[in-house]
C-alpha cells in the first residue's frame, strides 16, 4: 500500500466518523429518552474524535442538544485539576466549565500569574484554548499562553485549533499568525472564520484590518465597506474605510466619511478628535477650522476644540484668526498647570505670528493684575529670557508645589544661559 493510499484511507476514516458523531449530536434531540441517553454515552466514549461534533454544537438551538453537549464535554475536559504544585492555586479552576465567562476570565489570569513556568499549568491554558466554548475566554487563554512563550506551545495550540471547525477557533488561528507576524495566514484563517460563520463580524473587521497593513488597500477597503453597509460605523471601522479610500485616490469620499460620522451625531464630544484627524489626512483643513470652530461653540468648556481651531487657522494662514482661538483655548484651560503652560506657550507663539506679541506685553505689564503666567510665556517668545525667568521664579515661590511652573522656570533660565539654578 502506498503512502497515499494510506492517507487517504485515513481521511476517509475520519470523515466517516465525524458524519458519525454528528449523528450522535443530533440523537441528542430526539424525542425519546433512551436514544438520547445511548447517544450521549456513545459520544462520552468516543472523545477525545468526538469533540469537535460536539464543540460544533454548544450553541444548538434545541435547549437539549445543547444541554447534554456541554455536559458530555464538561466530563470529559474539566473534571480534573491541573497537577500545578500549589494545591490552592489549582482550586481556582475547579468546576472550571460551571463558572461563568468573566469569572473564568479573571480565574485564568490569576492562574496563570501564580504558576510561571509550571509545564501542567501552560498545559491547562493550551486546553482552554483549544476547547472553552465562550470565543472571548479562548481569546484570553491565547494571550496568556502566548506571553509564557513556553517551548512548543503555540504549535500545539495551532494543531489544536486546525482540528477544530468553529468560527472562533479560525479566528483564534487568525489571533496566533497575527502574533507570529503572518499577515497572510492571519487573513487566510480570518476568511475561513467568516465562511464558516457568516455573521462573525469580529472576524470582518479583523481581516479588513489585516488587508490594510497588508497593503491590500482594494481588498481591505471592500471589507471595510462592507462593515459599513451592516451598520458599523465606529471609529475603528471609519478610520479604516477613509484610509483605503484616501490610498485609492478616492479623496473627496474620504472626507466625506467624517463629515457624515460629525452631522450624524453634533453633540457627542467624542466624534470631534477622530473627524479633526481624518478630515486633516484628507487635506481638508478648511473643514477642520470649521467644524473645530462650530464645536468651540457647542462645548463651551472644552479648550482642546478652541486649540483646534487655532491649529487649523494657522496653518491655512489666518494668523489673527489662530491668534483669537489661541486665546480662547487659554481661556478655557485654568487647569492643570502643564496644561496652562502650553496654551500659554502656543498664545505666545500665535501672537508673534499675528504682530500683536508686543502690545500685548505692554497691556500685560501695564496691568495692576496681570496674568503672570501669560506675561512670562509672552516674555520669553519674546526673547526676553531674564524677564521670563525673574517672573516664574516669582511664580514658583507663589505656588512651590507646582511642578509644571519649574518645568517653565528651568527652560527660561536654560534661554538666558545663566548659571543661576532653579532653586
Amino acid at each position: 500500500m502506498t503512502r497515499a493510499f494510506a492517507v487517504a484511507l485515513a481521511v476517509l476514516a475520519l470523515a466517516a466518523g465525524a458524519d458519525e458523531y454528528d449523528e450522535l449530536v443530533l440523537d441528542l434531540g430526539d424525542p425519546s429518552w433512551n436514544v438520547r441517553e445511548a447517544a450521549e454515552t456513545r459520544l462520552r466514549e468516543a472523545c477525545p474524535a468526538a469533540l469537535p461534533a460536539l464543540k460544533a454544537a454548544v450553541d444548538d438551538p434545541d435547549h437539549e442538544v445543547r444541554w447534554r453537549v456541554r455536559k458530555v464535554l464538561r466530563a470529559v475536559l474539566w473534571t480534573q485539576l491541573p497537577a500545578v504544585a500549589d494545591p490552592d492555586v489549582a482550586e481556582l479552576v475547579r468546576e472550571y466549565a460551571d463558572l461563568d465567562a468573566v469569572t473564568r476570565i479573571a480565574r485564568l489570569r490569576d492562574f496563570a500569574a501564580r504558576t510561571q513556568g509550571e509545564g501542567p499549568a501552560g498545559a491547562f491554558l493550551e486546553k482552554v484554548v483549544a476547547h472553552d466554548v465562550d470565543r472571548k475566554v479562548r481569546r484570553e487563554a491565547l494571550d496568556l499562553v502566548l506571553a509564557r512563550n513556553e517551548a512548543g506551545s503555540a504549535e500545539r495550540v495551532e494543531r489544536a485549533l486546525a482540528a477544530d471547525r468553529s468560527a472562533s477557533a479560525a479566528w483564534l488561528s487568525g489571533r496566533l499568525a497575527l502574533a507570529g507576524g503572518d499577515l497572510d495566514g492571519a487573513a487566510a484563517a480570518f476568511e475561513e472564520a467568516i465562511r464558516r460563520s457568516d455573521g462573525d463580524q469580529e472576524s470582518r473587521r479583523e481581516l479588513a484590518v489585516v488587508l490594510a497593513e497588508s497593503g491590500r488597500w482594494a481588498e481591505s477597503g471592500r471589507r471595510f465597506e462592507e462593515l459599513l453597509a451592516a451598520g458599523e460605523s465606529d471609529v475603528e471601522v471609519l478610520s479604516g474605510a477613509a484610509e483605503c479610500r484616501l490610498r485609492l485616490g478616492r479623496t473627496d469620499e474620504a472626507a466625506a466619511l467624517w463629515r457624515a460620522y460629525l452631522a450624524e451625531r453634533p453633540d457627542d464630544v467624542a466624534r470631534y478628535p477622530a473627524a479633526f484627524d481624518g478630515l486633516r489626512a484628507a487635506g481638508r483643513l478648511d473643514e477642520v477650522a470649521v467644524a473645530a470652530g462650530a464645536a468651540m461653540r457647542r462645548f463651551a468648556s472644552e479648550a482642546r476644540f478652541a486649540a483646534e481651531a487655532g491649529i487649523a487657522a494657522a496653518a491655512m494662514g489666518d494668523l489673527a484668526g489662530a491668534a483669537g482661538a489661541f486665546e480662547e483655548a487659554y481661556r478655557r484651560t485654568p487647569a492643570p498647570a502643564g496644561a496652562r503652560a502650553l496654551a500659554a506657550a502656543r498664545l505666545a507663539r500665535a501672537r508673534i505670528a499675528a504682530g500683536t506679541a508686543e502690545a500685548r506685553r505692554r497691556e500685560l505689564a501695564a496691568g495692576a493684575s496681570a496674568d503672570q503666567v501669560e506675561l512670562a510665556s509672552l516674555e520669553l517668545a519674546l526673547g526676553d529670557a531674564e524677564s521670563a525667568a525673574s517672573r516664574w521664579r516669582r511664580i514658583c515661590e507663589a505656588d512651590p508645589g507646582e511642578e509644571a511652573w519649574r518645568t517653565e522656570l528651568a527652560r527660561a533660565v536654560g534661554r538666558w544661559n545663566s548659571p543661576e539654578g532653579v532653586g
